[in-house]
């Protein structure tokens, strides 16, 4: 009532608005894409240029984390001591291990669901590669992948 500039709410026509509000992301997104036509060009473009940005600052926390780690470490000598134990693979930076946990959550609710729209909902048909890029993941963590 009384709001007659707002219409219903599609996601295609919110990226095509947000591609329209930031012109040079779409752009971005166009140029990467190479000669793939998108089904709607701008929207799309402008999705995976966001994809691709959300990727590149989880990597950038995560080297940051990391190197952050090992500068802490150098001068005290409790954290030398720690060091000579083998350093932990997994030690990730917090956006990392944030969706590293998301995936893990999220794979493991899918299938927890009412009887009645459970074949909706078919686990199996799931793919873990696009539920991983989806919360920026590069691939499907290892832990849940097996």
């Amino acid at each position: 009532r009384g709001l007659k500039e707002i219409s219903a709410l599609s996601l295609g026509a919110t990226l095509t608005a947000a591609a329209a509000v930031c012109p040079g992301v779409a752009r971005e997104g166009e140029a990467k894409a190479g000669g793939n036509k998108f089904s709607d060009s701008r929207g799309e473009a402008f999705t995976s240029a966001i994809q691709d940005r959300m990727e590149q600052c989880v990597i950038k926390n995560d080297s940051d984390y990391k190197a952050a780690i090992e500068k802490k470490s150098k001068g005290d000598p409790k954290e030398k001591r720690k060091r000579r134990k083998p350093k932990r693979k997994d030690m990730a930076g917090p956006l990392l291990e944030g969706a590293r946990k998301a995936f893990s959550a999220f794979v493991r609710a899918y299938p927890a669901k009412e009887r009645a729209v459970r074949h909706i909902f078919n686990a199996r048909a799931l793919h873990l590669g696009h539920v991983a890029r989806s919360l920026a993941l590069k691939e499907t963590p290892k832990m849940v992948s097996k």
